[in-house]
């Protein structure tokens, strides 16, 4: 959802508050146990709204071990859950990762005067084209002077 809109927590907030209290986890965790599942931003709101208006009392939530079999979330549910929580976790990993690579990048263009680099390397890439170019040259002469050589050697034992 856009920036605009209230997010999850915030609802649960005004939920909560509507229940006469300010725990959003414990309004979060009645919700799901009275639907059943998983409260959305629109159950939320909903909720809020006859809470407010004094239709639903707030459901209590047993202790954790006295649980019913009938309101436990199914295995699927929570397989569902899971999966949704480790796909929010792979795309927010995967945010910090692409930011930390910006900032990284970032910092050592900052860092680095990009002129003088240039230049530098410019400088650089030219001198090792001039080196191989000699080296070139040299290997060249090398080759000229054996073949010479050779030639001279060929000639001399006629």
């Amino acid at each position: 959802h856009s920036r605009k809109e209230p997010g999850r927590k915030a609802l649960l907030l005004l939920l909560a508050r509507a229940h006469g209290h300010r725990d959003h986890r414990r309004a979060a965790h009645d919700l799901e146990r009275s639907l059943g599942h998983v409260p959305s931003r629109k159950h939320i709101l909903d909720a809020t709204i006859s809470a407010k208006a004094g239709k639903t009392k707030e459901v209590k939530s047993p202790p954790l071990n006295s649980r019913d079999k009938s309101t436990r979330p199914t295995v699927t549910q929570v397989t569902a859950t899971i999966r949704r929580l480790e796909a929010a976790n792979r795309r927010l990993r995967q945010r910090i990762a692409e930011n930390t690579r910006i900032k990284r990048s970032t910092i050592a263009k900052a860092l680095a005067d990009p002129v003088d680099d240039y230049l530098e390397a410019q400088a650089g890439r030219e001198e090792f084209r001039q080196s191989l170019h000699r080296k070139d040259l040299e290997r060249r002469a090398g080759e000229q002077n054996r073949a010479q050589a050779e030639l001279q050697k060929i000639l001399r034992n006629r």
